[in-house]
């Protein structure tokens, strides 16, 4: 997939010296995967049944980025696609993350293709667990994943999740087609036991793109894209976050190592031309934003997570 690029202005001063990644890596994503059972009319990747399951980012590849990443410090990592499940080697790096040090792993998944075999690797594995959801009716959150029957899938999921006690989050994504169940919706995931849910507006990145115009590429991010943390496609694209797609740092294939891929100079030039878009207060040491989470505060070491979901301040740990 090409994907446009944004120039990037430097509104401040960047050492020409400062190509390569800073020696410091808090989180890491790894889009294993950009093929989906669901095709939802929002995905911020343009995920969908029709693309392959596999890319030029190979299993002995991901392995040795994981490998590298934790050489940085990095201890937090999330798998994410596409749908993740759909990926046959996922338990092994999920395996050997936990192996090689990985202190939190999450998977983000669309909750359809879970199995038993999965909920069990889950638990060996301490596995932290992230899904979307979108009405407590079963016929719009189908008609939002363009999948009979997903609905259905989701909530057995969630609900079995829950029985084997994983760790669990699920953010409710605010579309027009949603909007008068967006509450509900909430309320209905409560129910099934599951305290960590809330809600997000939809972003106009990828297909959302036709749901909400754009009002600015900057505006669409929370503020916490490439601070300490990274992601990298089933590409080998480095980016930002993951939904910072317009911003290619590099790419691993072509660079064969996380540190050679990564333009510091160009992370540290986008972190510039971010923290000037959403109105960073001045005087702090790393970017903080309003914006980060709606109510109140942000909490400038928490992970940010791929859909920033509705919820009280919470204090860095």
């Amino acid at each position: 997939m090409q994907t446009q690029q944004v120039q990037i202005h430097r509104s401040s001063p960047v050492s020409e010296g400062a190509t390569r990644l800073p020696m410091s890596l808090d989180f890491l994503w790894l889009e294993l995967t950009r093929k989906c059972n669901l095709r939802c009319e929002h995905c911020y990747a343009d995920s969908e049944p029709s693309l392959d399951l596999r890319g030029p980012m190979t299993f002995d590849r991901w392995k040795t980025v994981l490998a590298e990443a934790r050489a940085l410090g990095c201890e937090r990592v999330q798998f994410i696609g596409g749908e993740v499940l759909l990926v046959p080697y996922l338990e092994q790096l999920i395996s050997e993350a936990r192996a090689i040090g990985f202190a939190f792993i999450e998977v983000y998944t669309n909750a359809t293709a879970v199995t038993s075999s999965t909920i069990e690797y889950f638990k060996k594995y301490s596995v932290s667990v992230a899904s979307s959801f979108y009405s407590c009716n079963a016929s719009v959150h189908d008609q939002i994943t363009h999948r009979r029957g997903s609905w259905q899938k989701t909530v057995s999921a969630l609900t079995r999740l829950k029985a084997a006690d994983l760790s669990i989050r699920v953010g409710v994504i605010a579309l027009p087609s949603n909007a008068p169940d967006v509450d509900a919706a909430v309320s209905f995931v409560r129910d099934l036991g599951i305290s960590d849910v809330g809600i997000d507006h939809v972003r106009s990145i990828g297909r959302a793109k036709e749901l909400r115009p754009a009002v600015g590429y900057f505006e669409e991010l929370c503020g916490q894209c490439g601070r300490n943390r990274l992601c990298i496609t089933v590409d080998g694209e480095v980016l930002p976050c993951i939904m910072a797609r317009s911003t290619t740092l590099g790419n691993y294939i072509s660079a064969g190592s996380l540190e050679g891929a990564t333009s510091w100079r160009d992370l540290a030039a986008f972190r510039s031309d971010l923290v000037d878009a959403k109105g960073v207060l001045s005087g702090l040491p790393e970017a903080c934003t309003p914006q980060c989470w709606p109510n109140g505060g942000c909490p400038p070491h928490d992970m940010c997570k791929p859909h920033k979901i509705d919820q009280p301040h919470r204090h860095a740990t």
